[in-house]
């Protein structure tokens, strides 16, 4: 008689999985694999880690500056386009997704069990070599970027397609 192993990855649901994937997959190719690594190990220890963003194109980031200046809203980035880790594939957000719900940073604060998991998100993408919002003075604990040596000035004069994409 065969046993099945029980696993221990959460899985909130297969779309929120495939979602998180395809961001992963937007992402610059050297990235991938390292953020696949965190994402898979993360779910193995039943944290819920989404990926809320990968690659952003231009048009995106664009819309979001506006938001809180020129659109009603709160301001959901300093960054114009072409200014942002997301424009390149070298940044993705991510939030905890349980019970149906996304949680930010905010809302699992005051949960010490689920601020734990986060930090170890956190403390997983770092040991990859990815630099995160989490230690940066604007705090910005979701987010995590590797700019592969590069700084955002030098891809920004880089790029020659400056149009909105």
């Amino acid at each position: 008689m065969s046993k099945k192993a029980k696993s221990s990855v959460v899985t909130p649901s297969a779309t929120f999985d495939s979602l998180s994937v395809q961001r992963i997959n937007s992402l610059n190719p050297k990235l991938i694999d390292s953020a696949m690594r965190v994402f898979n190990k993360a779910r193995g220890m039943g944290i819920p880690l989404y990926i809320m963003w990968g690659t952003r194109p231009l048009r995106d980031q664009e819309l979001m500056y506006r938001y809180g200046r020129d659109l009603p809203g709160q301001v959901l980035t300093n960054n114009r386009p072409g200014h942002s880790a997301h424009n390149y594939g070298l940044a993705l957000d991510f939030c905890l997704y349980f019970n149906k719900t996304l949680f930010t940073w905010e809302d699992v604060y005051e949960r010490w069990y689920w601020r734990q998991r986060w930090l170890k998100v956190v403390f997983m993408f770092e040991e990859e070599g990815w630099d995160t919002g989490w230690r940066w003075p604007s705090f910005q604990p979701g987010h995590c970027e590797n700019l592969l040596g590069n700084t955002i000035l030098k891809l920004y004069e880089q790029d020659t397609n400056r149009t909105l994409r």
